[in-house]
């Protein structure tokens, strides 16, 4: 599914009558278009030379194809693109970049530039969270855009009748581990009683932080009964390293499996069966999640993916993932995965995520492998993982 690009000839009139519907709307103007589509009409106003549409889902590659037009004799600018009815994204606005490319090598500067969309109340702070290292260079808040039929926000919302578990964070230096770093590792004790399934997590600074609130999403899946209480652990993916050591690392995951969860069952009641031991994470953290489980089946029986990056080969599995799971045809994990429908960049590789997703799913399902696979509509963001987590939490712990 490509997002299709609308009219760019609206009179000043029509702008002008968008505008006033989007003041009273707060935020993009979208009209049904047909086929599962919506026209979704984007508005800024201001004396620019240039005003470019940002984030989620949109292709960094050619940003022209997201510039927006300026009425002429006037302060409007407006853009119509056809996307897809349910979509859920991030979105910003680029004002006078001078570079075509936002995703180059001025990415980092130009993203704490971006500004969000003034008619829009729904933002989003894509901030990790900074403790012990101070605050996220690249932060930035960016608006939200959710067309008809997203449905509500029901496991991330906070809600102060549902008991809340305790999140402290430990320091793994890389002289106990073997790694290249420091390691900060967070673990959420749940409200109930062991001995508890563990989840780990990747990316833990992301997963603890308002980007996937996943300690708010355990709290409130452990309240409704939706799965056990649960203990998380989540492991920091630090700067330049995180590559090297989520795209299939297996001194990785020895550091999981020799040290961390060693250390995890002498401090917490938890369980010993890999059957309840979840692995997970987004792109490269879906990866590793699924190469932990391959390569550690005695130890991760339950493998969580969020748009993993299973288009990217790596020395350990040069064919990529698809291909190391149809090697080890005997391992037992279950498995969620899921995949964006707007993730179809190729970026330079074979296939996109979403054709990898689709092609894994093949792998797994002709090997008899218990898997729930589901592609929600939306692209590369957290925006999206963020809601559809308790959904992977709860097919893989619940009962």
């Amino acid at each position: 599914m490509d997002i299709r690009y609308g009219e760019r000839g609206l009179d000043r009139a029509e702008v002008e009558r968008l505008w006033q519907r989007a003041e009273r709307g707060g935020g993009p103007v979208a009209v049904p278009a047909g086929d599962g589509c919506e026209a979704v009409t984007f508005l800024w106003r201001g004396d620019h030379d240039r005003v470019v549409l940002v984030g989620s889902p949109i292709d960094h590659t050619d940003l022209r194809r997201t510039e927006l037009t300026r009425v002429p004799g006037t302060d409007l600018w407006h853009l119509t693109l056809l996307l897809p009815s349910g979509l859920r994204a991030g979105y910003a606005y680029a004002i006078d970049e001078p570079h075509d490319d936002l995703s180059g090598g001025n990415w980092s500067e130009s993203v704490r530039r971006w500004r969000t969309d003034p008619l829009n109340r729904r933002t989003f702070r894509r901030e990790c969270d900074g403790t012990g290292i101070g605050p996220d260079p690249n932060a930035h808040t960016e608006s939200v855009l959710e067309l008809p039929g997203t449905g509500p926000s029901r496991w991330t919302a906070p809600d102060p009748a549902v008991p809340t578990g305790q999140v402290t964070m430990h320091w793994f230096r890389a002289a106990d581990t073997g790694l290249d770093c420091d390691h900060r590792v967070w673990v959420y004790e749940p409200a109930g009683t062991g001995p508890y399934p563990v989840a780990v997590f990747f990316d833990g600074d992301v997963y603890v932080a308002e980007l996937v609130p996943t300690p708010r999403i355990l709290d409130n899946l452990i309240a409704a009964g939706r799965i056990p209480p649960t203990l998380g652990v989540f492991v920091d993916s630090v700067g330049e390293t995180r590559t090297d050591e989520l795209r299939g690392n297996p001194a990785f995951v020895s550091f999981l499996t020799d040290r961390l969860l060693p250390w995890v069952a002498g401090r917490w009641p938890v369980t010993a069966d890999p059957a309840r031991t979840l692995v997970g994470g987004s792109s490269l953290g879906g990866t590793c999640a699924a190469y932990a489980a391959l390569t550690a089946p005695d130890r991760f029986g339950l493998v969580l993916s969020q748009s993993g990056a299973f288009q990217q080969p790596s020395a350990e599995f040069p064919d990529g993932l698809p291909a190391l799971v149809a090697a080890h045809p005997d391992t037992s994990a279950r498995w969620y995965l899921e995949a964006g429908l707007l993730e179809t960049d190729r970026g330079g590789f074979p296939t996109s995520i979403l054709e990898a997703n689709r092609h894994l799913r093949q792998v797994l399902t002709g090997l008899g492998r218990p898997l729930r696979y589901t592609e929600f509509v939306g692209g590369h963001d957290y925006v999206c993982w963020r809601e559809t987590l308790a959904d992977g939490l709860t097919d893989l712990l619940g009962d």
